[in-house]
């Protein structure tokens, strides 16, 4: 009985390319960070200046 090669046996894991922009994607996952921190921030000021 002959065993299957795995995947991991036949194709050696590639290195992630990097992001189109910013260079990293340590960087991309700060600036979703700080733009969802901004969008939080922006909404509790909104419900602040318009609740009753």
């Amino acid at each position: 009985m002959t065993r299957e090669p795995q995947d991991s046996e036949t194709n050696p894991p590639v290195a992630d390319e990097p992001p189109p922009f910013l260079g990293a994607w340590r960087r991309v996952y700060a600036a979703v960070l700080i733009y969802l921190a901004a969008v939080i921030f922006l909404f509790y000021l909104f419900g602040r200046a318009f609740a009753g």
